[in-house]
């Protein structure tokens, strides 16, 4: 079931607990933590997610490389938090080259970025 790990992972964003979050998307953690399934593109944003809110957007970018390492599709909403996070500290550039990819991977959306 890949839905247990992206609603434990939701939970922990929701509740500001980013490091948990982040830590469930290790590689096993699911396992070890006795969630099934593997870390689905909705527990990567959920902990993505987390690190917007808490402006960790190094983590985030991070986040998104890892999950193309992975071969693990982002979603659309993936691609903005990792932007959000990177807005919300000036890291501009790093945003922009997010932006890039996303266009490039055909998941970039004005109107959900809200540009």
């Amino acid at each position: 079931d890949h839905q247990a790990p992206a609603a434990v992972t939701t939970a922990c964003a929701r509740a500001m607990r980013w490091r948990l979050a982040l830590e469930l998307v290790e590689p096993g953690a699911a396992e070890e933590w006795g969630l099934a399934g593997s870390v689905s593109s909705a527990a990567y944003t959920a902990a993505i997610t987390a690190c917007d809110h808490t402006g960790l957007w190094e983590q985030s970018v991070s986040l998104l490389e890892h999950m193309s390492a992975c071969r693990i599709r982002p979603f659309t909403k993936s691609f903005n938090a990792v932007i959000s996070a990177c807005g919300r500290s000036s890291a501009w550039e790093a945003a922009l080259d997010v932006w890039h990819r996303a266009s490039l991977a055909g998941s970039f959306d004005w109107l959900t970025a809200g540009l």
